[in-house]
């Protein structure tokens, strides 16, 4: 674990479970865990790696969310992703879900399942 005032505490390197059954979760600790008993919560950022600097460049690694494969012999599912927003207390409102709209391609980019928009209206592409 390392630590630094600006970014805070990240892991580094991999991380692996091996034969370990359970949950794996990795989440801010709640705010009062560290005396601060008012305001929004702690961010929890999930990034791609940076890609190396030192000469052309490449491409930033990417963030990949898999459900897990089914297992054993029988008809098992496989499981979801499910992207939830922020439950809200009293009469507050949910958290909201954003996608980078720039970020977005304005045509179809034919590669199936990649979000798309037109307009305002947002597309799933059914690829080529």
């Amino acid at each position: 674990m390392e630590n630094s005032s600006y970014n805070g505490a990240y892991l580094a390197g991999d991380i692996r479970l091996n034969n370990t059954v359970g949950i794996f979760k990795i989440e801010p600790i709640p705010r009062q865990a560290h005396g601060g008993y008012t305001g929004a919560g702690h961010t929890l950022s999930l990034r791609g790696g940076q890609a190396q600097t030192t000469s052309t460049g490449a491409a930033g690694g990417a963030v990949i969310i898999v459900g897990g494969a089914a297992g054993g012999s029988g008809n098992n599912n496989g499981g979801d992703v499910t992207i939830t927003a922020g439950a809200p207390t009293g009469s507050g409102t949910r958290g909201r879900i954003f996608f980078d709209y720039d970020a977005l391609p304005t045509s179809d980019p034919v590669v199936k399942g990649q979000l798309w928009r037109s307009g305002t209206a947002l597309h799933i592409s059914a690829g080529p």
